[in-house]
């Protein structure tokens, strides 16, 4: 009945309906798994089909979209366009094969069709002639959930909450509460049962409800729209393929708990006792589901949603365009270049804002996340607000004897909470570090007491298990070094309360100890209160800039810490939960609210109004960098009451080389949306870094916009022994002392070398005569900053990609390679040889995060890799967490085989959902590691090297290595990931690994060239080898353009000359 419902609804929509009312194929669909796609010797072996997306050659509706009277009308002339080629596409798709289905449609946002086809059909479809571009469906991670359950907020949550902290609920008050705004949820559903959302308000009301089934309760009043995209069982990340095919349904409940809680902050109703309203209480809601029940979601599900947005009664006319989306979903490192970068431009064009959640990596440069990192998302960070739970923690009492200290309660992870404790107090008994176990004279000291133990030698779950097999009723544990204490992250389940102390508190427990009895009292009756938290961010929240061209992102910061909304199942009951998951709906609820306030401006001018009147924010008496809190921490009433509106966000300089100091010229554009003339003058306010003029007076009329030219200066003679710096800071329009606007700015300065090869001369009679001669090169540096040199013998040059269009990524094409064999003695007194490879690629990698270097080693000729030499981040390996880069030499047919044998029992398991779970962390490649060293990661320079211990490698039968070398793209989506080096995709390049075989012998790992020098010698010996000089300079000028070469590397071929 519900394929019925759904076919009559969407049949002339974005949706094809085709391949969702079938059943799954019965064919045994084999495992994808994204994680591990991109080393070569674990890539899936036996996978039959594929889902992309087709983008064809007309443009999008939206591309072309015209405004009459305020309002988006489409191309009537380009709808029927877009339709008649993409029935002519389908077409020729189909006829490669009828097991060809086509998933998704899209033309509001991209021109495209998204097909679920046979792996052998890739390279036909791309053949066919009609397809401008192919992309393959990449993963979004699902969020994860962060819950809390600090009690703190008991009274107080009407007196201070995240609405009223930024100035929503004083926007409420004056009737400014986004009636009439259309937000749209794009995430794991709404409970819309859920009181917050005016549904029936228990939990009996969700239970009834079969997520696949009929939709009891909705639409609703609050939730009044909305599409399940996938349906229950989708995972696009599941080992099992068959999950990763979507079967959409019209009843779009929450079965995760991440979307309803989500919803609830953007226009949720409080109950005014234990939650409150939304940011725009009277907003609509629709709820947009793109997760199943568990796992993943793909791009191509999050464009189907975006197409949605844009037109969600699928009339073709954006009659129920939403005005808002908001996504809390993504991946780190971020790539602005793919198509759903494209769509999201689109979208934002034809008028619906776009809100992304920033990620929840930390404050590690460039970590920011996709889909946030488009261009026109709106880039949200995560701040903490003044809600008694961010900064009034539980405490616990100990008591010394003669006085009491109270202590905050960090409790782990595992063990029982102290609110469902009841009142435990105890004894404090000294167990050491129990790293042994406990004598029978300490288990009956312990028994009935709390057993202070010292941290250290082993795991927290290793310690409080042995004390709760002394039958404790309490563990505190002492902190071994100077800090905060932590959570401790215990696995087992314990039946009392655990803590720790920080090293001073545990001094003065201990001292007192030898005196007296000390007790503690695990639920302190006093709150230990942090104020000092409030107004900043989060230790989680993702910094920036952009990866790959250094722009501002995050944008944006709003509270997303501890943040209380709705519980999804839970009727009336509410949940506090963290990350910048919660921080984005706080920013589209506050869109909503300017959309009510200012009506007549475009979705652009309402991201850059927002910016333009956030309130800088810091902590310890540092303020952030624009990096991690974009323009500053927002503040709907001031936005709200703008007078003055940018046509640019911010002013983003990007990543830029420079050797002393270098001035840009920037155009800022201020409207004045008010019935008066307005007067400014301005200010910058930065790190030091940056210098800004500018000559124009702050002088515009009523209604008028006024181009303002600015010189900005960066000034990198101040950056010491830096080599990269963040130079940023804002202008701030001020109206006497008061700022009224601000625009945030950013450069990314790098220390520019200007590093030269010229005149290598080997001093012999011909190349004949030339093994073992002396051999010179000369090394220059123009300019006064120091630079490096790294000498390779070449391997190739190779051609590069054609120009890329803006939503397709050219990184990673390889440029040229080299190769040397170094000597070093080992920790045992032992020389041994490595051999490495230099890979030059022709943009600058801001980190190595977005490629892998794959050495692919075929010792028998046979065409199969019998090594992988892998050049990556471990977390590239499956059920590798460390975050450090490596070069890891794989047993590759060690390898295939751990694979094969991975998905013969994923195919076992297939229909059991525990089971399959449970077997993704099985995946491991230990015992396939054969060598593993260092990896020499220039970030910000277009340059790494991979490394291995010669006798490791695998050789040929004469003793040589045979090898392709290949760069592949992290980005899942892209189909031509893999660019092999010159010509050894078809056929293995050939090297000695004997020293004296190489063309220069004795190349210096690094050479270190002073600021200013003058043309020196460096001597090199002239070996059998006929190889070019590969000269690497990873500080010198990089390019980002896709025409421009860089200066980072020169080839120079010898010159003999007899001495």
């Amino acid at each position: 009945m519900k394929s019925n419902i759904f076919k009559t609804l969407f049949v002339s929509s974005m949706l094809v309906v085709t391949a969702w009312t079938k059943q799954a194929p019965k064919e045994t669909l084999n495992p994808l798994l994204k994680d591990s796609s991109n080393i070569i010797s674990t890539r899936p072996q036996n996978s039959k089909q594929f889902i992309a997306v087709l983008k064809l050659k007309n443009p999008a509706l939206l591309e072309n979209v015209q405004r009459v009277d305020g309002k988006p009308v489409v191309d009537a002339g380009l709808l029927k366009a877009i339709t008649a080629e993409q029935e002519d596409v389908i077409a020729a798709v189909k006829a490669l094969s009828s097991e060809v289905q086509v998933v998704y449609r899209y033309k509001m946002v991209l021109n495209a069709v998204a097909v679920l086809a046979p792996v052998e059909l890739q390279a036909k479809i791309n053949a066919l002639g009609k397809v401008a571009y192919t992309e393959a469906a990449g993963n979004f991670s699902r969020p994860v959930i962060m819950e809390n359950s600090n009690s703190a907020i008991a009274n107080a949550i009407q007196e201070r909450n995240s609405a009223k902290f930024i100035g929503a609920e004083a926007l409420n008050a004056e009737g400014i509460t986004g009636k009439g705004v259309k937000v749209g949820i794009i995430d794991t559903g709404i409970d819309y049962t859920h009181a917050m959302f005016k549904g029936v308000g228990t939990e009996e009301a969700y239970k009834a409800i079969n997520p696949s089934g009929p939709a009891i309760g909705f639409p609703s009043e609050k939730v009044v729209g909305g599409i399940d995209l996938v349906g229950t069982v989708f995972d696009s990340a599941s080992a099992d393929f068959s999950k990763h095919i979507p079967v959409p349904d019209m009843n779009p409940l929450d079965e995760a708990g991440h979307g309803s809680h989500v919803a609830g902050t953007v226009a949720g109703l409080g109950d005014g006792v234990t939650s409150y309203n939304g940011m725009a209480p009277d907003a609509s809601l629709y709820a947009v589901k793109v997760f199943g029940a568990e796992g993943s979601t793909s791009d191509s599900v999050v464009i189907a949603a975006l197409e949605y947005a844009a037109d969600p009664t699928g009339a073709g006319d954006m009659s129920g365009q939403l005005d808002i989306v908001n996504m809390s979903l993504g991946s780190g490192y971020g790539n602005p270049h793919i198509l759903y970068s494209e769509a999201i431009k689109n979208l934002v064009h034809g008028g619906t804002i776009v809100i992304a959640s920033a990620g929840n990596s930390g404050h590690e440069d460039y970590i920011v996340g996709s889909p946030s990192v488009a261009t026109e998302a709106f880039s949200i960070a995560a701040s903490v607000d003044n809600g008694d739970q961010n900064w009034k923690f539980n405490s616990s009492k100990i008591n010394l004897g003669t006085q009491s200290v109270y202590v905050e309660a960090i409790e782990a992870a595992t063990t029982k909470k102290i609110v469902d404790a009841g009142n435990v107090v105890g004894k404090l008994v000294y167990a050491g570090l129990a790293a042994e176990d406990f004598s029978d004279d300490l288990k009956a000291a312990l028994k009935g007491n709390v057993a202070l133990i010292d941290r250290g030698s082993v795991t927290f779950n290793d310690k409080i298990k042995r004390a709760a097999a002394a039958g404790v009723i309490g563990v505190v544990v002492a902190n071994n070094a100077p800090g905060e204490p932590i959570a401790m992250g215990t696995t087992d389940t314990f039946d009392f309360p655990a803590i720790m102390i920080n090293s001073v508190v545990a001094l003065q427990v201990k001292n007192a100890m030898k005196i007296n009895d000390v007790t503690i009292e695990f639920a302190g009756q006093d709150k230990i209160e942090k104020p000092e938290l409030i107004d900043t961010l989060t230790s989680f929240t993702s910094k920036g800039p952009r990866s790959m061209d250094g722009y501002i992102k995050p944008e944006i910061a709003a509270p997303g810490n501890n943040v209380i909304s709705a519980k999804m199942g839970g009727g009336a009951k509410i949940v506090q939960m963290s990350g910048t998951s919660m921080a984005a709906p706080h920013m589209s609820g506050v869109m909503a609210l300017l959309k009510q306030a200012h009506p007549n401006l475009s979705a652009e001018e309402l991201k850059n109004i927002a910016m333009g009147t956030a309130k800088t924010i810091g902590e310890k008496g540092e303020r952030y960098p624009v990096s991690l809190q974009g323009s500053g921490r927002v503040q709907a009433d001031v936005a709200a009451h703008s007078k003055i509106v940018a046509e640019e966000p911010s002013v983003s300089i990007g990543e830029t080389a420079v050797e002393t100091k270098k001035a840009f010229r920037e155009l800022v554009h201020l409207k004045n949306l008010g019935s008066d003339d307005q007067t400014l003058s301005w200010v910058f306010e930065g790190n030091g870094y940056i210098t800004a003029t500018s000559n124009v007076p702050v002088v515009i009329k009523a209604g008028a916009t006024l181009e303002i030219p600015f010189v900005l200066i960066i000034d990198a003679t101040k950056m010491k022994d830096e080599s990269i710096r963040e130079m940023d800071g804002w202008i701030k329009f001020m109206k006497g002392t008061v700022e009224v606007y601000r625009i945030p700015v950013l450069a990314i300065a790098h220390k520019l070398s200007a590093i030269k090869a010229s005149d290598l001369v080997v001093q012999s009679s011909s190349s004949r005569d030339s093994v073992g001669a002396i051999a010179t090169l000369k090394i220059s540096n123009a300019n006064q900053n120091t630079g490096e040199v790294l000498l390779f013998n070449l391997l190739a040059k190779d051609d590069r990609k054609p120009e890329a269009a803006s939503y397709m990524t050219a990184d990673c094409d390889v440029q040229s390679a080299g190769y040397r064999i170094v000597s070093r003695t080992n920790a045992k007194g032992v020389s041994e040889d490595f051999l490495q490879i230099a890979v030059k690629t022709y943009k600058p990698m801001t980190t190595w995060n977005s490629c892998d270097i794959s050495v692919l080693i075929d010792s028998n000729g046979d065409g199969i890799p019998e090594q992988e030499l892998l050049g990556s981040s471990l977390k590239s390996i499956p059920n590798q967490t460390s975050e450090a880069f490596a070069s890891t030499l794989l047993d590759a047919t060690k390898a295939r085989a751990i694979r094969k044998a991975y998905e013969a029992e994923v195919e076992k398991v297939k229909n059991d959902p525990v089971k399959l779970k449970d077997l993704v962390s099985k995946e491991k490649y230990d015992d396939a590691i054969v060598d593993q060293q260092a990896m020499i990661v220039n970030n910000n320079s277009s340059v790494v090297v991979v490394e291995a211990l010669v006798s490791a490698l695998a050789k040929t039968s004469t003793g040589q290595l045979a090898f392709s070398l290949v760069a592949s793209h992290n980005e899942q989506s892209s189909v031509q990931m893999d660019d092999y080096l010159a010509s050894t995709a078809k056929k293995a390049k050939v090297i000695s690994l004997q020293k004296q075989d190489q063309a220069f012998i004795g190349l210096p790992e690094s050479l270190k060239v002073a600021a200013g020098s003058a043309p020196t010698s460096v001597d090199l010996t002239k070996g059998a080898g006929k190889e070019s000089l590969l000269v690497l300079m990873p500080q010198n000028g990089f390019s980002m353009s896709d025409l421009v070469t860089d200066s980072q590397a020169q080839i120079l071929t010898p010159v003999y000359k007899v001495p």
